[in-house]
């Protein structure tokens, strides 16, 4: 995968917030609830309900508890000296190699991980509130273990993480569909991801079972996942996705050859149903509401530990859940189609062996008919510039236009050009694992909507990985 220096370790991408703003349309909720998809929508206490720990929670949690202290005890190299100051300032993490422990832990197989993203914006013209500013954090605690190394396990691997989620959410003024900062979302404190995979190095066959974020294994953009803009995650014509804040219980089969990889995967689909999966259990995998929904990806490509790999992903979906048709009914069994292309366009100086500037791109299609989805087609595009500034190789500029054809409901105000997002960021990694990163997008006709203004919106975004 085109996976730049740095990037972030898990797809956050979408809060059904309480606020005077009109409501938005069921998909710009949709692309916070289950992004992306356009079902029927919860009951309002839904998106005002404050997460309580299930026993189903509350025994994974106290396992989590367990296996950090595991990790810690197997720990028996000394204390190594206190960095000084040039080796401190140029550690990739806030807290450091914790005085060698987490060096250890790594060669034992256990990672840990803390990232906190924060985005502060405000709308500078246009939309439903010109001057309406918004802001937004999400903390996500994680770790993974590989079972090699320790338990002699080849292939198995553990991974769980927590989500926290608190703040507003800025399309509510803007009035977009698309949804221009991919960590809106419900204020939610959940277990987002708990795994186990099987997947050997030299095996053809992998497995995964557990509570995911779909978007990891499929329609997903590598160098576009410093974008803030909603849709270069993925096509917001894939209906039902089980996405963050939504991930959801399943399962998936791998088959790998050294340039295709075959992907099959089932999740639960309750999230159609105005079900939020996110801090729920698998009890809605086989019980009310009942729903699934279905993929499948063909990845084309250089191999993975290729320099500056290329990849086409051709791939299909089916959700079995009943959607709005946008003339007041329900249509039954979504089916759509997604396909992605990126990879290196241009590198000044291929001579040098450690020289990382390089320019990437990738083109992004969707299609789902529209008595399915309110976006009917989707096309995305962007460039990705990776050591901007001379001296400074991890720093990166990244620039993409996003549009979503919005269906033709009769008697709406809707725009035959449907929503046009062109959006510009430049990210600024600073040592110790902390990133800077300005962005500003410009939208055309946000929601489709003739009667809403084009919208100019200015967002920071502050990473911290600890």
């Amino acid at each position: 995968m085109v996976m730049e220096a740095n990037a972030p370790r898990s797809r956050w991408d979408r809060r059904a917030a309480s606020r005077t703003s009109p409501a938005p349309s069921a998909f710009r909720d949709s692309r916070r609830t289950t992004p992306p998809g356009v079902h029927i929508a919860a009951p309002p206490a839904l998106a005002v309900r404050r997460w309580r720990p299930d026993a189903f929670h509350e025994t994974l949690l106290r396992s989590a508890a367990l296996l950090f202290l595991s990790a810690a005890a197997v720990s028996q190299r000394p204390p190594a000296e206190p960095e000084t100051t040039e080796e401190a300032w140029h550690l990739q993490r806030l807290t450091g190699h914790w005085f060698g422990s987490r060096d250890d832990l790594e060669d034992q197989g256990f990672t840990v991980h803390l990232l906190e993203l924060g985005d502060a914006s405000v709308i500078a013209s246009g939309g439903r509130e010109t001057g309406s500013t918004a802001t937004r954090w999400l903390w996500e605690l994680g770790a993974e273990w590989d079972l090699g190394p320790r338990l002699g396990l080849a292939g198995w691997s553990l991974a769980a993480s927590a989500q926290l989620q608190r703040g507003e959410d800025g399309s509510l003024e803007s009035g977009d569909l698309q949804v221009y900062s991919n960590i809106d979302g419900p204020d939610r404190t959940q277990l987002s991801l708990l795994t186990a995979t099987y997947a050997p190095d030299d095996s053809v066959f992998g497995v995964k079972v557990g509570k995911w974020d779909a978007n990891d294994d499929f329609a997903l953009v590598d160098c576009g996942v410093y974008h803030l803009q909603s849709s270069f995650g993925f096509s917001p014509t894939i209906v039902g996705l089980p996405s963050y804040p939504d991930p959801a219980f399943g399962g998936a089969l791998f088959l790998r050859s050294e340039r295709l990889h075959v992907t099959f995967a089932s999740f639960d689909g309750a999230t159609q149903a105005g079900v939020a999966t996110g801090p729920r259990g698998p009890r809605t995998m086989f019980g009310a509401p009942s729903g699934w929904c279905h993929l499948a990806q063909a990845t084309i490509g250089d191999p993975p530990d290729a320099d500056l790999p290329t990849h086409a992903r051709v791939g299909v979906f089916h959700h079995t859940g009943a959607f709005d048709d946008g003339r007041g009914g329900l249509s039954e069994g979504a089916t759509g189609y997604f396909a992605n292309f990126e990879g290196p366009l241009y590198r000044p100086t291929p001579q040098v062996p450690d020289c990382e500037r390089h320019l990437s791109g990738f083109v992004q299609y969707g299609y789902t008919a529209p008595d399915f989805s309110e976006v009917e087609h989707y096309l995305g595009a962007g460039l990705l510039w990776t050591g901007a500034a001379l001296g400074r190789p991890e720093d990166s500029i990244g620039c993409g236009v996003a549009w979503a054809d919005v269906r033709n409901i009769p008697g709406a105000p809707h725009s035959t050009d449907g929503e046009l997002a062109c959006e510009l960021f430049y990210r600024l990694q600073l040592p110790r694992g902390i990133v800077v990163m300005p962005d500003v997008q410009y939208i055309f006709d946000p929601g489709g909507d003739q009667m809403i203004e084009d919208v100019l919106v200015f967002t920071l975004r502050i990473e911290v990985d600890f």
